[in-house]
């Protein structure tokens, strides 16, 4: 049987504890991350703890009991104070003028320190005496002080909740009264707790009865969390999604009855006509209720439910809706309810039919386009930059190895050029940025390898917000196009016939390395190349060999420059090389040296014969000759003529005299074309002379410049200028035709016939019509062919051997005489001597002069001559000695000042009217 002390302390004590224990673990589970939930658990809590603490106090021995009292029950009393500031802090959202450090000594200080204080030194309770389960506490002096701390603590409180109040809205004004009316039981327990005790001292003595006004504000704090939305996280959230939902939600009961819909349902049923009262079905007709009213029971039974139902109604202005119905059901007190969510997809379903109407368009026009482009070598695309998808058709792409109609633009982004990729991305932004066409050309990348050039042309297609969301246009194949642009590129700045830069890219590339040497203070070459005796070739053996001794010359250049210059063809056979990055001087004479050798040891073949190629270079320097291209240019060409002058395969560097010898190079080429027009030109005759007879045999024509400036000038001065010039062409023309009259002048007038003989120049000799240009001079002035000798130069013959017989042949043929001047000074060998189609040979001067010491050459010579049935002729005989030494030699012909100077005609008929040459004359000379 249970004492009744005890069965009183459960009923007043443990009872209350295990009721506030329920209330505050039934806020915290309503909300455990709301932060006024936990606050307002712990709150109620502390209560707990008083009571409890009672309860134990009551039923334990005299010193427990005052233990629990110190240890729990006064602290747990201040903690609850503390707490309660707390709560209501965070129930009003406001906040305390101090730090946040400072906080939690406010909300948990007091208790510790009453915790502290009534340890050490019962300041608070003095004693504690107990009569059964009655506890009668003596408290010390800081009793007052304490008290006075709770009453400030807990106007303080009030004061927060009138604060609250006034500053809140009417839903917050809500719990404030609840506090309020707490408050205001606590008062109203307290003050009749006190009146009891002084009433009926007996009956209340030692059972504490004013704690239970605590219980006031535990039923506060959990009616506002109940009534105030202070509802459980996951309850909160669904609840919100309720009401927020722009779905209608509507819970019916079997009966069509609306249990519960949410804001937009009764939007919709309002629209509709209908109404959010009761009953779904009150919108249709009587007759059409039941039937419904039927079916939805039968889906109650059944638990049938409606998946993504789609039905078409009329709203009020009579326009139709259509309407996705999903359906479910739930179980709540025993009784199912049936909830639908409800859609009004009416501009979805528009949507659908214009994106649908669109599609339909956008396919018919897409199987136009690739039509089009099936019978085209065009082809369309279509870029979705939501997508990031591009849609490719027609024949280039499937040539371009793009089978799919689509593919990620990341992919098609590597096929493109890796050099015009940014630009397509710069320029594409820009153009759409600004509605503008898009318009690009750029290389994409083929299947079978290399790259193709393609234009594309399109245009940005706007969103719902404005943001282009497509591109879309053709695509063309422009590789023919292109092609052709660079070749017409290549042809402006490079050569047709060696592929070298030409005089245009080369003054451009010349400009740029100047720039460079200037600000880098480098040594730069310039060397100007011309091709030995090109003309002969080019004329001999037709221009298409002249064509591949061209390219030859310039493979051989670009192989031996390679990128250590540039090689440029300035036109005809001149080519000219820069060497842009020199350490010194030096460097540039071992190039040229290097490129003579390569020509001269490596033979150019034509036709199934080898010529060996010879040339004549001129070198200029930056800094030191000129500081830009036109005068570098001219110095080189200076040094090019110098290296001219002195013969085949040299190299000359320019120097600053050079200038001036060009200039008069110049002045003399210039009165030279004007000494041909106005014929200032005279052609004087030198005897010659039968050895063994005395008679005169014939004459040299030789010609004379007789210049109204310069008087008498040395052909030894106009001679190599107007080979180089070319001018010895007309002027040995000019000869060729003064000759022929006066001879056949001279015959006319009676004197003795005489065979006279004509030197002809290298180029003279090299014309491929030379042997017709002759017949046509000689058939005019009517002279005897046989009376006519032209004379070739023992080097002439060396150099193309076949072409000399030839002509050699035609002329022999015609009549005409032919004689190898200078012999013994052009190596010729004794088998070439034999198939020479020539009368005689001439020696030259130098070993007539040197006659002692020459003898047994010069008469090596005449043996030699006249063992293959030539004649000869000595030049030079300028003494008597001289003279007796060839008769004795057996010498057939001589030619000197002994004999005879070279004269007018007039004059050499007058000294030679017999024919004969009085032997011994001093004076004929």
């Amino acid at each position: 049987m249970v004492d009744q002390p005890v069965a009183i302390a459960f009923l007043l004590y443990l009872l209350p504890s295990f009721f506030l224990l329920y209330i505050a673990s039934e806020i915290y589970t309503r909300n455990r991350q709301g932060r006024v939930n936990r606050t307002g658990a712990f709150f109620v809590l502390c209560f707990c703890v008083f009571f409890l603490t009672l309860f134990l106090a009551a039923v334990s021995p005299e010193e427990m009991a005052e233990g629990l009292y110190r240890t729990f029950l006064i602290p747990s009393l201040f903690l609850a104070v503390g707490v309660g500031m707390k709560f209501f802090l965070y129930l009003g959202k406001m906040s305390l003028p101090v730090p946040r450090t400072v906080l939690p000594l406010l909300y948990y200080g007091p208790s510790l320190a009453m915790l502290a204080i009534d340890w050490s030194s019962g300041a608070f309770l003095r004693d504690l005496k107990k009569t059964g389960i009655w506890i009668k506490p003596e408290y010390g002096p800081l009793f007052p002080y304490a008290l006075s701390f709770l009453i400030l603590y807990t106007s303080l409180q009030l004061l927060m909740i009138v604060a609250g109040m006034r500053r809140s809205g009417d839903k917050q004004k809500g719990y404030y009264r609840i506090l309020l009316a707490a408050s205001f039981f606590t008062l109203v327990w307290g003050f009749t707790v006190a009146v009891a005790g002084r009433l009926f001292p007996g009956l209340l003595e030692g059972v504490e009865l004013s704690g239970h006004s605590f219980i006031g504000w535990a039923f506060a704090v959990h009616l506002i969390m109940a009534k105030h939305e202070f509802l459980p996280f996951e309850t909160k959230k669904y609840e919100r999604l309720f009401q927020l939902s722009p779905f209608a939600i509507v819970l019916l009961n079997e009966q069509a009855g609306i249990v519960e819909m949410n804001p937009a349902a009764k939007r919709m049923a309002d629209s509709f006509g209908g109404t959010d009262g009761e009953k779904v079905l009150d919108p249709l007709f009587p007759r059409l209720q039941e039937e419904v009213l039927d079916k939805l029971r039968q889906s109650f039974q059944s638990r049938e439910t409606e998946d993504n139902l789609e039905v078409t109604v009329t709203c009020r202005p009579g326009r139709p809706v259509t309407l996705k119905v999903d359906s479910a059901y739930i179980e709540a007190d025993e009784e199912v309810f049936k909830y639908y969510v409800v859609r009004d997809v009416t501009k979805e379903k528009e949507l659908e039919r214009q994106r649908a109407e669109s599609e339909r368009r956008y396919r018919e026009t897409a199987e136009r386009l690739e039509v089009v482009s099936v019978t085209s070598n065009d082809g369309v695309w279509d870029v979705d930059l939501i997508r990031q998808q591009v849609f490719l058709t027609g024949r280039l792409f499937h040539q371009l190895g793009l089978v799919d109609r689509e593919h990620p633009i990341a992919s098609c982004a590597k096929l493109i050029h890796g050099e015009d990729l940014p630009r397509i991305h710069r320029t594409a932004w820009e153009q759409m940025g600004e509605d503008q066409p898009i318009s690009l050309e750029f290389r994409i990348r083929k299947q079978e390898g290399g790259y193709a050039w393609v234009s594309i042309t399109g245009r940005g297609i706007a969103g719902d917000g404005g943001r282009t969301v497509r591109l879309i246009g053709s695509i063309k194949d422009i590789s023919e196009r292109k092609q052709a642009e660079e070749q017409i590129r290549h042809l402006a700045y490079h050569d047709t016939l060696t592929g070298l830069p030409n005089r245009g890219l080369f003054h451009k590339e010349m400009n740029g390395a100047l720039e460079t040497a200037r600000r880098e203070g480098r040594v730069m070459a310039l060397m100007l190349l011309d091709l030995d005796r090109f003309k002969i070739i080019n004329d001999s053996l037709g221009h298409g060999a002249g064509d591949e001794l061209l390219k030859h010359v310039a493979h051989v250049l670009e192989s031996r420059i390679g990128p250590a210059g540039t090689v440029a063809r300035l036109g005809g056979d001149e080519f000219v090389i820069l060497l842009p990055r020199l350490k010194e001087e030096e460097a540039a004479l071992d190039t040229a040296n290097a490129l003579l050798n390569a020509f001269r040891d490596k033979p150019f073949a034509f036709g199934g014969t080898e010529w060996y190629l010879t040339c004549s270079m001129g070198i200029s320097f930056y800094p030191r000759d000129g500081s830009d291209t036109s005068v570098l240019l001219k110095s080189a060409d200076i040094a090019m003529y110098r290296a001219k002058g002195q013969g085949t395969n040299q190299a000359v560097v320019f120097d600053a005299g050079m200038s001036v010898e060009a200039e008069e190079r110049h002045l003399l080429e210039k009165e030279l074309r004007k000494a041909l027009e106005q014929e200032e030109f005279e052609v004087h005759y030198q005897p010659l002379m039968s050895t063994q007879t005395g008679e005169i045999s014939g004459a040299e024509a030789l010609l004379r410049w007789n210049s109204p400036k310069r008087g008498m000038v040395s052909p030894m001065n106009f001679i190599p200028i107007a080979e180089e010039s070319g001018l010895i062409l007309p002027i040995g023309q000019w000869v060729l035709n003064r000759v022929c009259r006066e001879m056949k002048q001279r015959e006319a007038e009676g004197w003795p016939p005489v065979t006279v003989s004509v030197n002809l120049s290298p180029l003279q000799f090299d014309q491929p019509y030379l042997v017709e240009q002759i017949h046509s001079v000689v058939t005019e002035h009517g002279l005897e062919p046989s009376r006519l000798c032209l004379e070739i130069t023992e080097s002439m013959t060396i150099q193309h051997v076949d072409a000399c017989i030839d002509k050699l042949h035609k002329l022999n043929e015609m009549g005409i005489r032919t004689a190898v001047d200078d012999f013994g000074t052009g190596y010729s060998s004794l088998s070439l001597l034999q198939k020479l189609p020539i009368s005689f040979i001439k020696i030259d001067k130098s070993f007539v002069q040197e006659a002692g010491a020459s003898t047994p050459l010069v008469e090596s010579m005449i043996s030699l001559a006249h063992s293959l049935g030539l004649g000869v002729v000595a030049e030079g005989v300028e003494t008597e000695e001289q003279l007796n030494t060839l008769r004795r030699l057996g010498c057939d012909f001589t030619q000197g000042y002994w004999i005879g100077r070279p004269v007018p005609l007039d004059t050499f008929n007058a000294r030679f009217p017999t024919g004969k040459v009085p032997l011994g004359n001093g004076s004929l000379r």
